[in-house]
């Protein structure tokens, strides 16, 4: 997840996470673990809206995908909390922050 989530405010955003959301598609079907199944989901949801959200950013540009210096400067300056990937990324990561710590807590 933190792979995608790196790339969440790219243009090329789309294409790249179409392979992975197959194979997580495909392991879903052939899984039987409910918990994992459920947590996958989730994650293919936001890849999905993350995808939706790159789209409609696309869709508002005016250059070519040959100009460079737009296409490295595309979504630059938001962060990536603003994107539905970034913001459940960041939840997922405090709720295991949160569990490491209980754990340690135990020790």
């Amino acid at each position: 997840m933190s792979y995608y989530t790196s790339h969440a405010l790219s243009i090329a955003f789309p294409e790249l996470v179409l392979p992975g959301v197959v194979q997580l598609k495909k392991y879903i079907k052939k899984s039987k673990n409910m918990k994992f199944i459920k947590q996958t989901q989730q994650l293919i949801e936001k890849m999905e809206q993350n995808v939706k959200f790159i789209e409609t950013k696309r869709n508002a540009i005016d250059f070519s995908p040959s100009d460079l210096n737009n296409v490295k400067c595309f979504l630059q300056s938001m962060e990536i909390e603003s994107t539905p990937l970034g913001a459940y990324h960041k939840i997922f990561m405090k709720l295991k922050e949160q569990r490491q710590q209980l754990l340690d807590s135990a020790k």
